[in-house]
C-alpha cells in the first residue's frame, strides 16, 4: 500500500504501527538512525532515542502527570504550548533516553484522577526491531523509479519505507514485515517535484507493537527504529 502524505511529521503517521480503538493510550520508544556521508569515503551513523505517548485520544492527549522513558522526562507542552502528544521537549533539555543497551524500555506514568488515568510502571522487553543494513544509490533521477535494499531484524509486526524531502510529500509504502527491497515508481518519484541538487530521505521503519492492561485499562507499546539515508538528484 502507498500512501501520500502532505507535510506531516514522520513520527504522527499513526504513530508508526496502527493502534487498535480499544487502545487507552499509547506509549512508543522510536531509537532513530540515519547515514551521513562525511567525505573521503567514511560515513558516520548517528542514533537518537525519541518516547512519545497519549492518553485517551490519539488526537489530543489528555494530562497524565509525569511521563517518563527509561527515566528522562516527557512533556505535554513546549515553550508554554500544548502538543498533541507527550515528547521531549528539545527546546529546554537535550536529555534523551538511551535505547541502545537492552531492550528493556522502562515507563512511568504518574497518572491523573481528574482525567482517569491510573499511574502505572511498565517494561517492554520485546526484542527491538531494527534494520540491519540499508542500501539507498548515491544519486537519483527526479524522473525515474527508485529501487533500496535492507535488512531486518527482531520483532518487526509493522514495516514502512518513505522517500520525503524535508518540509515536503513523503511516500510511505507499507510493506510486509519479511521484506527486503522497495521500488519507488516513477509515479512516486514525480509526485515529490523534485529538482536537480536536491537531497531526498529514504527511511526504513521497522515496528513491534504489543499491549497490556493497566489499571483496569488498555495500552498499547510499540517500538520504533527508522533508519535513514539520503540520495542526491541528477
Amino acid at each position: 500500500m502507498v500512501t501520500i502524505i502532505n507535510n506531516t511529521p514522520l513520527d504522527q503517521y499513526g504513530g508508526g504501527p496502527g493502534v487498535p480503538n480499544d487502545a487507552a493510550g499509547a506509549l512508543y520508544a522510536i531509537n532513530a538512525s540515519g547515514i551521513t556521508d562525511v567525505g573521503g569515503g567514511e560515513y558516520d551513523t548517528t542514533i537518537v532515542g525519541y518516547p512519545m505517548a497519549w492518553f485517551s485520544s490519539i488526537t489530543q492527549t489528555k494530562y497524565a502527570g509525569t511521563v517518563t522513558s527509561n527515566s528522562v522526562d516527557l512533556s505535554d507542552s513546549i515553550a508554554g504550548y500544548f502538543v498533541s502528544w507527550y515528547q521531549l521537549d528539545i527546546l529546554n533539555s537535550f536529555d534523551f533516553p538511551d535505547y541502545t543497551t537492552s531492550n528493556a524500555v522502562h515507563w512511568h506514568v504518574q497518572g491523573n484522577a481528574a482525567n482517569g488515568i491510573a499511574g502505572f510502571s511498565y517494561t517492554d522487553n520485546t526484542p527491538w526491531p531494527v534494520v540491519t543494513s540499508l542500501n539507498v544509490p548515491a544519486t537519483m533521477s527526479k524522473n525515474s523509479a527508485i529501487t533500496i535494499t535492507f535488512s531486518t531484524a527482531g520483532t518487526v509486526d509493522f514495516l514502512y519505507c518513505m522517500m520525503y524531502c524535508q518540509g515536503g510529500i513523503k511516500i510511505v509504502h507499507t510493506s510486509s514485515t519479511n521484506a527486503t527491497s522497495v521500488t519507488f515508481s516513477a509515479s512516486d518519484v514525480a509526485h515529490m517535484g523534485l529538482t536537480n541538487g536536491q537531497q531526498v530521505n529514504f527511511q526504513v521503519m521497522p515496528c513491534s507493537l504489543g499491549s497490556t492492561t493497566l489499571g483496569g485499562k488498555k495500552y498499547y507499546f510499540a517500538k520504533q527504529s527508522p533508519f535513514s539515508a539520503s540520495a542526491t538528484v541528477q
